[in-house]
């Protein structure tokens, strides 16, 4: 789903998926299934973040790579929200 004020998108990540490199605006993540995913960020940091179903993680605007290190698919919605018209 998306509109002027929101982007709404499913991702879905399978043992050994990635993603390369890209950048959210704020946003939070709702997770439907658990997993482990690596984020890498472009100083060279890396953390894992483990989620667990109906936990809501908000994320302030950032770029990070993403890949599924656990042994299990990754479901998730990401909510994007998008600044305000003279913002």
């Amino acid at each position: 789903f998306e509109n002027e004020r929101v982007r709404i998108s499913e991702i879905r990540f399978t043992p050994g998926d990635s993603i390369p490199m890209h950048s959210h605006p704020d946003h939070f993540v709702y997770v439907l299934t658990a997993g482990t995913l690596q984020l890498s960020h472009p100083d060279g940091t890396s953390a894992p973040f483990v989620g667990e179903p109906g936990q809501i993680v908000w994320i302030p605007a950032e770029s990070h790579a993403a890949v599924n290190t656990g042994t299990t698919e990754f479901t998730a919605l990401v909510v994007e929200l998008k600044p305000l018209p003279n913002d």
